[in-house]
């Protein structure tokens, strides 16, 4: 078995390093120069724990290899897709790289090949994709829609943990595609339909998404009440089998940001909750930036001159170093929005800050203690355990009179009591923290 996986992001380099781990042949095709240069010195492009060490050992024994060109596979007999499908400020989607990709793979395709398509598609994507463009090449083609399902941070070990998706167009699809994921995982879950599997991924996510929308609908709730939603949520949680809310906080990344959105491109009723759910996530900077500032403002009677952001990917538990689909580019923006003369610095210990400067438009501090300087507000964006472990006393000694310190994911409301009266700690849903 010889696969192609087109398509070296996130979720492509990560299916072909398990499968290269399971010595299957693996050539990767990539079209991004920056991603082909990390890969010629054995790394990723991104943070990811034990990636890099597999990457050195599956090139160097030639499992593993890549090219910007599809036709270097043209002897394979699996191709798998797995090329991005972003969502544009209007929530549609953008298939031109799968659109691409097919249109491409259609000049090398034999009798028997297997083609898989993992990225995140509307529901009838794949059946129309082989209608249009695949079927047209007169090969006998199998033809599968397997979902990538892991979270970044720990997909080298969910790949081969996790149930695999599996769907085909006909029966011997099926069986080509099964054949495949048993290498990673005997834990396969056949579906009827290609589009059965298509919508799995899509509410798997818009799931999670409205989980997490509770959460800061509740927090909202809260300091409107000067309550604390963490109060609240731990005690509607303890010993209650019905109750299982999550803690509030910043929702974003590659996935949950679009897919709620692409499954309302694939109906033609409009998925209500789930629309509502994505709109109140992308609302939480919005509402933030605003109630930080007001407080700050009724504090000092002034505005934050300089600002902090502290955690810049989209997630820092578990570590990553994607800055897709980050809340910190809204918290920018929104920062801006109501004082655009205020100096706004980053930090975070995992992201290149090149990528950060291009990508959030600005200054990514590598020494903490430089950043922190004479610091008037700052935010806690991420939760990687670099903030959660951070000394607030020695923090207060480092910014100026009056500092506010917004903490999205309450990382130290049980330490805020204890700062000094020249620094003021809250925490998202907890207006009171301190004070309680």
């Amino acid at each position: 078995m010889k696969v192609c996986v087109i398509g070296l992001g996130y979720v492509g380099l990560t299916l072909s390093a398990a499968l290269a781990n399971k010595r299957v042949r693996v050539h990767g095709v990539e079209i991004n120069d920056n991603i082909l240069k990390s890969l010629a010195i054995n790394k990723a492009h991104f943070y990811e724990s034990g990636l890099d060490p597999i990457l050195s050992e599956i090139i160097s024994n030639g499992s593993f290899t890549f090219s910007k060109n599809i036709s270097d596979a043209s002897d394979f007999t699996h191709y798998i897709i797995t090329v991005g499908t972003p969502v544009d400020c209007n929530g549609l989607v953008n298939l031109n790289y799968i659109e691409s990709v097919c249109n491409e793979l259609f000049n090398f395709l034999k009798n028997g090949d297997t083609i898989i398509l993992r990225s995140t598609v509307k529901v009838g994507l794949t059946r129309d994709i082989f209608n249009r463009v695949l079927s047209q090449s007169g090969a006998e083609l199998k033809i599968g829609f397997c979902p990538e399902r892991t979270l970044e941070g720990k997909a080298l070990d969910e790949l081969v943990s996790l149930p695999q998706i599996i769907s085909g167009i006909d029966r011997n699809s099926i069986i080509a595609v099964s054949e495949l994921f048993e290498i990673l995982t005997d834990d396969l879950v056949v579906m009827s339909s290609l589009e059965a599997a298509e919508l799995v991924k899509l509410i798997n996510n818009t799931q999670r998404d409205l989980y997490f929308s509770f959460a800061n609908e509740i927090a909202f709730i809260a300091d409107d009440l000067n309550l604390s939603c963490h109060e609240v949520i731990k005690a509607a949680n303890h010993n209650y089998p019905r109750s299982s809310i999550a803690k509030p906080g910043p929702v974003g990344g590659p996935c949950l940001e679009k897919d709620p959105y692409i499954l309302s491109s694939s109906i033609d009723i409009k998925p209500k909750l789930s629309l509502m759910g994505r709109e109140n996530n992308e609302s939480l900077m919005s509402y933030s930036v605003d109630y930080a500032f007001k407080y700050y403002l009724n504090i000092n009677n002034t505005l934050p001159s300089k600002i902090v952001i502290l955690g810049l990917a989209f997630k820092g538990n578990p570590e990553t170093s994607d800055l897709r689909g980050t809340l910190a580019k809204s918290l920018v923006d929104n920062i801006i929005s109501i004082n655009s003369n205020a100096s706004i610095f980053g930090h975070d210990p995992s992201v290149n800050k090149e990528e950060s400067k291009a990508y959030l438009g600005i200054e990514q501090v590598e020494s903490f203690d430089l950043v922190l300087q004479d610091a008037d507000l700052i935010f806690i964006q991420n939760n990687h355990f670099y903030y959660s472990s951070l000394n607030l006393q020695s923090v207060a000694n480092k910014v100026n009179f009056g500092c506010l310190i917004y903490d999205f994911w309450a990382l130290h409301s049980d330490f805020s009591i204890s700062l000094p009266n020249n620094v003021n700690y809250i925490s998202l849903g907890s207006s009171c923290d301190g004070a309680c």
